[in-house]
């Protein structure tokens, strides 16, 4: 199904080892990311740990409004049957702006910091709203890893993925302006890896 999602069918579409490969890859990124999503929020109740928008830190809103858009452009994508823009949008998401982005930043709040304080459960409600959103979305083309990704996801409502509806957007998750904002932040942040590696 990965495989049949990533060509464009409206053009010639070539399957040799190194599409293969490129999707096993692809498969593999998104295994382990859902593995460390559910593992983030495995102390996390969303009834009594859930921060409101409102109250997030900056870079946890950033992160509801990266959610947002992505929510928006693969369902735009899935009316349009146009399943490899999922596959790229998906791939980017969990690649670049999850992994090594966001996950990247937060793992010294989510190990180190105080396990009940505001900023840690303020990521932790990202991460949840976040994780929640890609196993349904992830599930038309990656159906057996968002069935057995959903048999560990503590919140549940049924027995599998495909009787949950699908995602949508809330307007309260769009920071437009914070896009922009952290574009330059992480151009910055790029620079300094850099340096640092050198």
């Amino acid at each position: 199904r990965l495989r049949a999602a990533y060509g464009d069918y409206g053009n010639v579409m070539g399957c040799g080892k190194d599409e293969l490969t490129r999707v096993t890859e692809t498969y593999r990124k998104i295994r382990n990311t859902m593995r460390f999503l559910l593992g983030s929020t495995s102390d996390f109740n969303f009834k009594t740990d859930e921060v409101k928008p409102a109250q997030m830190t900056q870079i946890d809103q950033w992160m509801m409004n990266e959610l947002y858009t992505l929510i928006n452009n693969v369902t735009a994508a899935y009316d349009r049957y146009e399943f490899y823009k999922v596959y790229h949008l998906l791939n980017h998401f969990f690649t670049v702006t999850l992994s090594a982005t966001y996950m990247d930043i937060l793992k010294d709040r989510l190990y180190t910091w105080k396990a009940n304080g505001l900023a840690r459960r303020s990521s932790q409600t990202a991460l949840y709203h976040t994780t929640y959103a890609l196993i349904r979305m992830m599930a038309p083309i990656l159906t057996f890893l968002a069935e057995e990704t959903y048999t560990y996801f503590k919140d549940k409502q049924f027995d599998s993925v495909f009787l949950e509806d699908f995602p949508t957007a809330k307007a309260e998750w769009s920071k437009p302006e914070l896009a922009s904002l952290f574009e330059k932040v992480l151009s910055v942040r790029g620079d300094v890896q850099k340096k640092l590696e050198e």
